[in-house]
C-alpha cells in the first residue's frame, strides 16, 4: 500500500471517529450537530494548510503552554460535571469491582450501577485503584491524553501533521468526553502504543530485555484481550526482520502468559467456582461479539503480516486491525438491534472507536513531509 494512501485512510479513520462522537452525543442537545462536526473538520483540516514556518512558530511556542491550560480545564470539568449524571458506567465498573473485592466478594460478581458486570482482565483495575482510592477516576483519563502528548511531544513540534495533531486533540469532544465520563480507554491504547516504541529500542539479545518485555507485555494484556492482536502484528514483524527467533519468541511468550495468568489470582485466588461462571472472558463475548469472530480477525491479522515491512507498518495496521475489529462489532449490532437503537440508544459502545486514536495520530506524525505537499494539493 502506497504511503499516500496509508495517511489517507488514517486521516478518514480519525475524522470519522471525529464526526461519529459527535453527532451522537450533541444532536442530545442541537440539531445543528451536522453543522458543528462541518465545522470541527474544517478547523482541524485547516492546519494542513498552513505554511511550514508559520507551523513551526505556533508548535514551538503554545505546545506547552496550550496543553497546560487544556489539562487546567480538564481538571474544571471534572469538578463541576458528576459523573453519576452521566449515561457512562465505566466510572462505576470500576468502583464497583474494587468495593467487591474489599468486601471479600467475589469482584468479577459485581455490577455497575447500571447493571453491567466486569468485562475488562484485572490489570485495567489494578491501574485504576490509587484513583478508586483518592475517589476520581477521571485524573487517570487526564493521565492518558498526558502521556500520549508526551509520547509525541518532539514529533508534534517537528513534523508537519503536528498542526493537525494539536488542533484535532484541542477541538474533538473525544478527550473531553473520556475526561468527564472517567473512560481510560484512550489511556490503554497509548499504553500499548508506548510499549511498542518500547519494542523499537529493546535488545532482543539479552534474556533480561527479553524477559522485560513479557513481563510488560502480560501486564498490559491484562487490561483489554484485543491487544493480542497489537501484539501478534508486532513480534510477527520482529520475527520477519531476524531480531526474534524461534527461541526469544517462545521465552517471551511464556513471560507474557505467565504473567497474564498471574495478574487473575488475586481475584479468582477463593473463588474458582465464581470464575467459571462469571469471568471477562464470558461477559465480553456475550455483550460484544460471539467469540467466532476472534478467528476472523487473527485471520486478518496474519493477512496484514505480509505487508510488514516498517516499524511505521506496525503501527498503521494495528490502527487498521483494532479499526476493522470495532466497526464489525458495531456493524454486528446494528444487524440485531437496528441502526436508531444502536447508535443512538447506545446498544453499540462507540468510545471503543477510541482504541485506533493513539496509532492513527502517531502514524501521521511520522509522515514524510515531501509526502504532505500531495494531500495539500489535493485539498486546494
Amino acid at each position: 500500500m502506497k504511503e499516500n494512501s496509508k495517511l489517507l485512510i488514517s486521516l478518514f479513520i480519525v475524522l470519522l471517529i471525529n464526526t461519529v462522537f459527535t453527532i451522537k452525543y450533541l444532536s442530545r442537545y442541537t440539531s445543528w450537530a451536522w453543522l458543528i462536526v462541518l465545522i470541527l473538520t474544517v478547523f482541524t483540516c485547516s492546519a494542513l494548510l498552513i505554511p511550514k514556518a508559520k507551523q513551526s512558530f505556533i508548535k514551538q511556542k503554545m505546545i506547552i503552554p496550550v496543553f497546560v491550560l487544556y489539562a487546567i480545564f480538564c481538571f474544571f470539568l471534572l469538578h463541576k460535571i458528576h459523573v453519576s449524571t452521566l449515561n457512562v458506567d465505566r466510572w462505576s465498573v470500576i468502583t464497583s469491582f474494587w468495593d467487591n473485592f474489599f468486601s471479600g466478594k467475589y469482584a468479577y460478581n459485581a455490577v455497575s450501577h447500571m447493571g453491567n458486570y466486569p468485562g475488562p482482565m484485572p490489570f485495567y483495575f489494578i491501574l485504576a485503584l490509587p484513583f478508586y482510592w483518592i475517589g476520581e477516576l477521571g485524573f487517570l483519563s487526564i493521565i492518558g491524553i498526558l502521556l500520549f502528548i508526551g509520547l509525541v511531544y518532539k514529533k508534534m513540534q517537528y513534523s508537519e501533521m503536528g498542526l493537525f495533531a494539536l488542533f484535532f486533540i484541542l477541538s474533538s469532544p473525544i478527550f473531553l468526553w473520556e475526561t468527564i465520563s472517567r473512560s481510560n480507554i484512550f489511556l490503554n491504547s497509548t499504553l500499548i502504543l508506548a510499549f511498542l516504541l518500547f519494542l523499537e529500542n529493546s535488545d532482543f539479545k539479552k534474556n533480561t530485555s527479553l524477559i522485560t518485555i513479557g513481563i510488560m507485555g502480560g501486564l498490559l494484556l491484562s487490561t483489554r484481550n484485543v491487544f493480542a492482536l497489537s501484539y501478534l502484528l508486532a513480534f510477527a514483524y520482529y520475527f520477519k526482520t531476524g531480531k526474534l527467533d524461534v527461541k526469544k519468541s517462545v521465552i517471551i511468550g511464556l513471560v507474557v502468559i505467565s504473567t497474564f495468568v498471574l495478574t487473575f489470582l488475586p481475584f479468582v485466588w477463593n473463588f474458582s467456582g465464581d470464575f467459571v461462571n462469571r469471568n471477562p472472558f464470558i461477559t465480553q463475548s456475550s455483550v460484544l461479539l460471539p467469540s467466532y469472530f476472534q478467528i476472523l480477525f487473527f485471520g486478518i491479522c496474519f493477512v496484514f503480516i505480509r505487508f510488514l515491512k516498517t516499524k511505521e507498518d506496525v503501527i498503521f495496521y494495528n490502527m487498521l486491525i483494532l479499526f476493522i475489529t470495532i466497526i464489525t462489532y458495531a456493524l454486528y449490532i446494528i444487524s440485531v438491534e437496528g441502526f436508531e437503537k444502536a447508535y443512538f440508544g447506545s446498544k453499540i459502545d462507540i468510545s471503543y472507536l477510541i482504541f485506533c486514536l493513539p496509532f492513527a495520530l502517531y502514524f501521521q506524525l511520522n509522515y514524510e513531509p515531501k509526502n504532505l505537499k500531495i494531500l495539500r494539493g489535493s485539498l486546494y
